[in-house]
């Protein structure tokens, strides 16, 4: 049962959140807490009130027209502190590139496609494994296979998760 309490405390922690300013100039944002998702695969996310997502990179959301100088001034800061050899070349170029991109927005976000793989496998997955253990009680034993075939599917959708978890954890961490 560490797991209930694991997600106790994951909620704890997201309800805590401070606000944090909008790089796109909203003001300060409190992301929400969201559960979704079929036991039991399901997913706990903040998503920001203003652009929907989860995170400020993938937002789209158009910059506020009363604090469009903002991205003009993160950019001279961010060029100013390349100047003073306070960033390399490569967390300058990283940086530039993530400014640049909360203007423009992305159409995903790092890890998006493994996300979508792993729903896709999960659900069918455990399509495939409830009707194979249906099959196995009211038809033959020979449907094991099938019962088989949907765990395989399964643990293909835990394996998409992680990696999907793991390239989102890598790009926020990213110099």
């Amino acid at each position: 049962m560490s797991w209930l309490s694991n997600l106790v405390e994951r909620l704890k922690e997201a309800a805590r959140a401070e606000p944090v300013p909008c790089p796109r100039g909203w003001g300060d944002l409190t992301f929400h807490v969201g559960i979704w998702g079929v036991p039991p695969l399901f997913a706990i996310e903040r998503t920001c009130p203003v652009g929907g997502v989860a995170h400020c990179v993938a937002c789209a959301h158009p910059y506020n027209p009363e604090n469009i100088g903002r991205l003009r001034e993160s950019l001279l800061q961010l060029d100013e502190l390349h100047r003073d050899q306070l960033l390399t070349k490569s967390q300058y170029e990283h940086r530039r590139r993530l400014l640049v991109n909360l203007e423009q927005g992305l159409g995903e976000y790092p890890g998006q496609r493994y996300h979508t793989l792993a729903w896709i496998f999960g659900a069918v997955g455990l399509v495939v494994a409830a009707t194979g253990l249906v099959l196995v009680s009211t038809i033959h034993l020979g449907f094991w296979a099938l019962v088989g075939i949907g765990a395989l599917l399964l643990a293909l959708c835990i394996s998409f998760s992680v990696l999907s978890a793991s390239q989102k954890k890598a790009a926020l961490k990213a110099p």
